[in-house]
């Protein structure tokens, strides 16, 4: 009986180390109205990250705060969802051009298959295209399937996510509701 107590009492903790290396520690920040957790969750704030555009200019999250609210969609060039997804992204972005800003982060790809790729679909140049060619910062999102969106309001902060390809409808009525807030 102490052995079994034992070790479960092993198999928590290690659990719980698992959780505190993945996540990291709860991280606040002072904001206008009060603390904010830095998070994935919606309502948390979301965690900032830096990456290059194609032509290697590095763009922060960050450098949207208190500005426009951000659209931020994961895709890579081998998600048949994310074909048919981009260009509708691409259209709206254009529609509705200063009110918010799409940044698309491609997944682990090079350059050339990123650029490739958005070339053919007609969408370089109309909205924000990164590399995270070590495709972590859709481990920090706690990513899970293809596409995977995060709609962030202009202080920062997750209003909605959505994973799985967006229709037109349901991509203006989150973005409506995220620009009228």
């Amino acid at each position: 009986m102490n052995k079994l107590i034992i070790l479960v009492i092993i198999i928590v903790g290690v659990a719980v180390s698992f959780l505190v290396l993945r996540n990291g520690s709860p991280e606040t920040v002072e904001t206008a109205d009060g603390e904010l957790r830095v998070g994935t969750r919606i309502g948390n704030l979301a965690p900032d990250f830096e990456l290059s555009d194609y032509d290697g200019r590095t763009v922060a999250l960050s450098d949207f705060r208190g500005q426009k609210p951000a659209f931020v969609n994961f895709w890579a060039s081998w998600c048949p969802f994310c074909v048919e997804e981009m260009p509708l992204m691409a259209d709206i972005q254009e529609r509705h051009g200063k009110q918010y800003v799409t940044v698309a982060v491609n997944r682990g790809e090079s350059l050339e298959a990123a650029k490739e790729f958005s070339d053919k679909i007609g969408v370089t140049g109309r909205m924000i295209l990164l590399l995270d060619r070590q495709d972590s910062v859709y481990g920090r999102f706690n990513g899970f399937g293809m596409p995977y969106s995060v709609f962030i309001d202009k202080d920062g902060v997750i209003r909605d996510i959505k994973i799985g390809p967006l229709t037109e409808e349901e991509l203006e009525g989150k973005l409506s509701k995220l620009t009228n807030d």
